[in-house]
């Protein structure tokens, strides 16, 4: 992981066994014929099923440098990427969920307002131009909408603060998440929170997204966890939280496919 790559895509996943395998090989697709010079890492957040075993077994298949982060306690989304951006080498950063729900073939869109001289590009659902192509049930239209009026008036106005498809400059993104404290919902708002605190462009940008079936969402917890995090979010600031870095408890595991496949080779 020394080697710096011009993009670093990463994935946190908790017990994502069932489509991660899939994610990955569609990736490794679009870089392949992209001629992407890229790095993928897979974080895996504590998960209970077979999802470290899996990631192992599709990376074998991947010439794309993978690595795997591990650790045994489910921490969060914003805790995985945390770990993510430690590790990252990328030029550019993006970070997108296991459902790929926002597809891999939108990222031009993004790196073209990094390329522009934004520091932060972020897919948005909500833009004039966006387009849903499955929606997502009723319930979670309506909390959605709750969460995104909560970041709006505590932390940042921006039309879509939750949409799991944003790309980073490499720096901006280690500068940002190296400040991170939420760990669950609401880390989104809180790096961007963070990086308007510091001075940091976002871009806003259209993009086409799908609901997938299987998420772990709850209405009731995670809306109550989004504003547990955005009110975290006021009291860090108010304290002066962000001015330093947040400290780091955890032991990560880390496997990696090079690594791997020279292992192979010298047994040969």
């Amino acid at each position: 992981m020394s080697t710096a790559r011009s993009l670093t895509i990463m994935i946190p996943a908790y017990n994502e066994a069932a489509r991660v395998g899939a994610t990955l090989q569609a990736i490794d697709a679009y870089l392949r014929d992209a001629s992407i010079d890229a790095e993928i890492i897979v974080i895996d957040d504590g998960s209970s099923d077979d999802t470290f075993n899996v990631v192992k077994s599709a990376a074998g298949d991947i010439p794309v440098p993978l690595s795997l982060l591990r650790y045994d306690e489910n921490r969060g989304k914003g805790f995985a990427l945390k770990q993510g951006f430690v590790a990252a080498r990328g030029r550019y950063v993006l970070f997108t969920d296991a459902d790929l729900a926002t597809s891999i073939e939108q990222l031009p869109a993004l790196l073209a307002r990094l390329e522009a001289g934004s520091d932060i590009a972020i897919g948005s659902r909500n833009l004039i131009e966006s387009r849903i192509n499955i929606a997502q049930p009723w319930y979670r239209i309506v909390m959605g909408k709750i969460n995104l009026w909560l970041v709006r008036r505590i932390a940042i106005r921006v039309s879509d603060a939750t949409c799991g498809f944003k790309v980073f400059r490499g720096d901006v993104g280690q500068d940002v998440f190296a400040r991170v404290r939420v760990s669950g919902f609401g880390f989104d708002a809180e790096a961007l929170f963070i990086a308007k605190a510091l001075g940091y462009s976002i871009a806003e940008v259209p993009v086409l997204w799908e609901n997938k079936a299987g998420t772990s969402v709850s209405v009731v917890r995670d809306t109550v966890d989004t504003l547990v995090g955005l009110v975290s979010i006021r009291w860090n600031a108010v304290m002066r939280r962000y001015a330093s870095v947040s400290p780091d408890d955890c032991r990560i595991r880390t496997w990696s496919n090079d690594v791997a496949k020279r292992d192979a080779g010298a047994d040969a």
